[in-house]
């Protein structure tokens, strides 16, 4: 029960950190910019997930694909997802990654350390990658769907 606690203290803290660092004016609000706070409302309400779990649902995916794509891809996918270093960094502070993740099975396992089974990770790919399309374009959405 403590460590849910510290773990959702954590949480709001790497968020609150998120919205500081997005670079966007006005932090990290709902709207056509999309950013964290948006996309884990979003995972949060169409899928019924924590907000933790969402958070490091997305991190454990960036975590993936920073493992299955060129280094310049990965930039613009974190380019077109603010926030998104924060999510990584929430992923590994509550357990679910140790750092990049390579293979489906590490991605699998990091969803099930969050509480969440493989089915979940299917009901997150068409949500973050629309995120993504509608900030970076529906190539880079592709290119991030493609990955799972």
């Amino acid at each position: 029960m403590n460590r849910a606690f510290l773990s959702g203290t954590s949480l709001v803290a790497l968020l609150a950190l998120a919205c500081a660092t997005s670079g966007q004016s006005g932090g990290m609000t709902p709207g056509p910019s999309g950013g964290m706070e948006s996309l884990t409302k979003s995972l949060t309400g169409n899928l019924g997930v924590s907000p933790t779990q969402a958070v490091g649902g997305v991190g454990s995916m960036l975590s993936y694909a920073q493992g299955n794509l060129s280094p310049s891809q990965f930039q613009d996918i974190t380019k077109a997802l603010p926030g998104a270093q924060s999510s990584m960094d929430a992923a590994k502070s509550l357990g679910a990654t140790s750092g990049t993740i390579t293979d489906k099975a590490g991605l699998v396992s990091a969803f099930s350390k969050l509480g969440m089974s493989s089915d979940m990770l299917g009901k997150f790919v068409p949500i973050v990658s629309e995120t993504i399309s509608k900030t970076g374009g529906a190539d880079l959405g592709k290119l991030f769907s493609g990955l799972f």
